[in-house]
């Protein structure tokens, strides 16, 4: 309590040596300092809610692009191909470098695939 009443006597104190020109001067430094605050302070959080727009617009069309792709992706015939070998070194007999690429979904070559393909013959006989 005593701290406070210290305060508001040099307040008092100060405002008696300072004129009223300067007085009023102070004052409007202060409305000035108040408005520029509010001012960057509005600013700021409408930048805040742009980059947060900005984040999620980004996130939804890079999903949408993904899905788009994976779609394409899903078009690629190779592993119904009867050609089609389930081997790393050589995927298709035919066409070995477009085997398995977007480039091989209107292959001219694509038969589907009759029966199961010799390495999967070669697994049913060791059960049997």
């Amino acid at each position: 309590m005593a701290d406070t009443q210290n305060s508001f006597a040099f307040v008092s104190v100060r405002l008696g040596s300072i004129s009223k020109k300067s007085w009023n001067a102070a004052l409007w430094r202060q409305k000035i300092n108040y408005r520029t605050s509010l001012l960057m302070t509005i600013f700021l959080a409408c930048c805040a809610w742009v980059m947060t727009i900005g984040a999620c617009v980004s996130a939804i069309l890079s999903i949408e692009k993904a899905s788009d792709r994976i779609k394409t992706l899903h078009q690629i015939p190779c592993s119904g191909c009867a050609f089609f070998t389930n081997d790393y070194r050589l995927k298709c007999t035919v066409n070995p470098i477009n085997a398995c690429t977007e480039a091989a979904i209107g292959c001219r070559d694509f038969e589907p695939r009759t029966q199961p393909c010799h390495a999967c013959r070669q697994c049913q006989h060791k059960f049997e």
